[in-house]
Formats: C-alpha cells, sequence, structure tokens
C-alpha cells in the first residue's frame, strides 16, 4: 500500500533536488529507495542515509569542495605547529 513518510521540510527540499537532478519523479525515486533498503531498515532511515550518501559522493567529486578540504587542512596543521 502507500506509505506516509513523515520527513523533515529540508530532507523533502533534498529529496526534490535529487529528484530534479537524476530526471525523476520523486515518487519513482523514493519507491527505488524502498526497493533497495534491507527489510528491516525504516523507510525514513532509508531515505535519510540514502540523501546523505548522495551528497558525500557529490562533494566527493566536486572539486571546489576538495580545495576546500585541503585548505582547511593545510590551516590545522599550521596551527598544531
Amino acid at each position: 500500500g502507500d506509505t506516509s513518510v513523515r520527513l523533515e521540510p529540508e530532507m523533502w527540499d533534498a529529496l526534490r533536488e535529487v529528484a530534479l537532478l537524476q530526471g525523476v519523479s520523486i515518487h519513482d525515486l523514493c519507491g527505488a529507495i524502498h526497493d533497495m533498503k534491507k527489510p528491516e531498515a525504516p523507510f525514513t532511515g532509508a531515505i535519510r542515509v540514502f540523501l546523505l550518501e548522495f551528497y558525500r559522493a557529490a562533494a566527493k567529486t566536486h572539486q571546489q569542495v576538495g580545495l576546500v578540504q585541503k585548505r582547511l587542512d593545510e590551516g590545522r596543521k599550521k596551527r598544531a605547529t
């Protein structure tokens, strides 16, 4: 049957954004997440984990993020000495 999902507004925004980027509907995206999750995993948890992993992967492939992280690491090393 149809499952009602309680998510924070920010999570819905992120889902909308990912669906748009992937060129699918939120309904289809959620369907795919539901099909992939472990049977015992809560659906809302699976959605949150998916969003986290999606944005983590995006951050890794985004060079600007990498450069900022490198700069931060250098700054940390300087402060440590």
